[in-house]
């Protein structure tokens, strides 16, 4: 999965001469739009008024450092779910373990090669997003299951369907706007988890009972109207069967240091 490209970033770094240098490099190399501030306070005075994709934080700034703007940042909505790149000297394990506990997308060292870092930057921003996708993967796939397991309460549902339409006894109109809320909800939700044939077969019922309109409660079906409804609960009920005993899931996604988001 290719992300969005990366055009705006927002630069927070003390030192003039540290500050001047990213600036160029980052908007003279690769054409950023960069908003660069010499402190916190500053960049936090603006952060509603800007829009960027990316945050590089210098750890060690007088006043407020770079962890307390990441999560002072954080608290606008749009911040909360952007990468952040520390940018400090500080490389030891235990400092990246730190750091990592912050929640930081990654770290690049100083000093550092002016050449380098769009490339380092970028890679970031990559891996990122790779895990981004990777975790909405690992969230889709826990929801297919319960929506896999709810599979199983539709089809008992259905089948009491099947066993008031064979009794020969009236089947009542609210019976059939049950039946329809049923099979719509179906056709909605079986494509969006990957069970095109759920969706398709759920759909021919739809349609073939929008063609029964009862007037009232007491509305009787014809016994070949209701020998079709029960043909394409049975289809219905075959296909779902068939997804729920489907156990492949959707195929996963296959580092300056990266860390998780967790």
């Amino acid at each position: 999965m290719e992300p969005q490209k990366l055009d705006r970033i927002l630069l927070v770094e003390d030192s003039y001469h540290i500050r001047s240098l990213l600036n160029m490099t980052l908007t003279v190399l690769n054409n950023y739009q960069v908003y660069a501030f010499d402190c916190g306070e500053t960049a936090l005075n603006q952060a509603a008024n800007l829009d960027p994709q990316l945050i590089i934080l210098d750890v060690m700034m007088p006043g407020m450092d770079g962890p307390t703007v990441m999560e002072k940042l954080k608290t606008f909505r749009k911040y909360r779910d952007i990468p952040y790149i520390f940018l400090t000297s500080k490389v030891h394990s235990d400092d990246l373990a730190d750091f990592e506990r912050h929640g930081v997308t990654g770290v690049i060292a100083k000093p550092f090669e002016p050449t380098e870092l769009s490339p380092m930057v970028e890679s970031l921003w990559t891996q990122y997003h790779q895990k981004r996708h990777a975790h909405y993967i690992e969230e889709f796939t826990e929801l297919q299951g319960q929506y896999l397991d709810s599979l199983h309460s539709s089809i008992d549902l259905l089948n009491q369907h099947i066993f008031s339409l064979e009794e020969g006894k009236t089947y009542s109109s609210k019976q059939l706007e049950m039946l329809h809320v049923l099979v719509n909800g179906l056709c909605g939700s079986g494509k969006s988890y990957g069970f095109n044939d759920i969706t398709s077969s759920a759909q021919v019922l739809a349609n073939f009972l929008k063609t029964i309109s009862p007037n009232n409660d007491s509305y009787s079906l014809s016994s070949r109207d209701a020998s079709r409804i029960t043909a394409l609960i049975l289809g219905l009920i075959t296909i779902i069967e068939k997804a729920c005993e489907d156990t492949e899931s959707p195929e996963r996604l296959k580092g300056s240091v990266s860390f998780s988001r967790k």
